[in-house]
């Protein structure tokens, strides 16, 4: 038996009337305080329950949030407060009639109404729709909803301030790939200590606090310690880029692969003092994902000037790429194209 198929145990009314009924001819769960009635079968109350307010609202509940409401005035409310699951998704599914599907998005939450349009929930707002002409409608009127993309003339003019360093970290991501034929390279340590990214540690049984554990020499050390790569490291990263100095430039390329690693990504993240087990293949670098790494940091480094938002259809899903490139406050002063 499937985990959703309890689902479809749950009664599908179209009014408030017949789910006012429905409470009142449902028998509470002895013993429970307080009250609880379940609003399917009797096994799965905890999961499912329904309950009336002061005011005669009907309440819909998912384990312990009402995620629907139902109004005397036939009006109903969707609210999944801060964390919408794939159990919630089929609740909403089930029990809305003006919703046709639903999915939990990184956004929030999303709902497929009849009438075609996609509505996008963020946590804790709530959605009412109103009955109007027998049809089911959303009763704010649905804001302009945009995606973001790259705006490719203004990507371009970046790409060109940085050209020279593009030209050397494309060259010597060839050399490395060209010394075995391999686009994954076993970068050496050496390159990366040299330039002031690692140092060398060791953990005891004594010693637990591996942040404050001394340096040790590289044949006795347990772990890399990655230095100075704390987010934001983007204005760090250009500046070396837009050096003409070559120990700076290898510097650059440093910060480049570490953030292409096959085993982590450092975007957004505090990565100041990481520890890293030296058997763990650490500073496997993919040259082609550093490849593409390096036009991303290049870009998001210059968010502002490289970030368009683009207008979504009320049938579309926004997506959340490139989002987290710019704060909240500042992806409203973008351009719209």
């Amino acid at each position: 038996m499937a985990f959703f198929d309890s689902i479809y145990s749950l009664p599908v009314h179209r009014d408030y009337k017949t789910w006012a009924k429905w409470h009142d001819d449902t028998k509470p769960i002895r013993g429970r305080s307080p009250e609880l009635r379940p609003l399917a079968r009797r096994q799965d109350c905890d999961k499912y329950s329904i309950r009336k307010r002061k005011d005669g609202a009907i309440e819909l509940v998912l384990y312990s949030t009402p995620v629907v409401t139902w109004y005397p005035d036939d009006s109903v409310e969707i609210w999944f407060g801060q964390w919408a699951s794939t159990m919630t998704c089929h609740f909403i599914n089930r029990l809305v009639p003006a919703v046709r599907d639903a999915s939990s998005r990184n956004e929030g939450l999303a709902l497929w109404l009849d009438n075609g349009e996609v509505r996008v929930m963020q946590r804790d707002e709530r959605l009412i729709f109103d009955f109007v002409q027998g049809r089911m409608v959303p009763r704010e009127q649905a804001q302009t909803r945009y995606r973001l993309g790259i705006d490719r003339k203004q990507a371009n003019i970046v790409r060109r301030e940085y050209a020279d360093f593009i030209q050397f970290a494309k060259a010597m991501m060839g050399l490395l790939k060209g010394m075995d034929g391999s686009d994954v390279v076993n970068v050496s340590d050496r390159f990366f200590m040299d330039n002031g990214y690692i140092t060398y540690h060791a953990r005891t049984d004594a010693h637990r606090m591996w942040t404050d554990s001394p340096e040790v020499p590289r044949g006795v050390a347990t772990h890399y310690r990655i230095k100075r790569i704390a987010y934001p490291y983007l204005d760090l990263f250009l500046r070396l880029a837009k050096s003409e100095d070559y120990n700076e430039r290898n510097q650059a390329m440093c910060i480049l692969f570490l953030s292409s690693n096959m085993t982590r990504r450092m975007w957004g993240v505090a990565a100041e003092n990481l520890l890293v087990d030296i058997g763990n293949h650490a500073l496997r670098i993919n040259m082609s994902h550093a490849q593409a790494t390096l036009d991303e940091m290049l870009l998001r480094a210059n968010a502002k000037r490289v970030l368009v938002r683009k207008k979504v259809r009320p049938d579309q899903l926004t997506g959340t790429k490139y989002f987290d490139w710019l704060d909240k406050s500042e992806l409203d002063n973008l351009p719209v194209k």
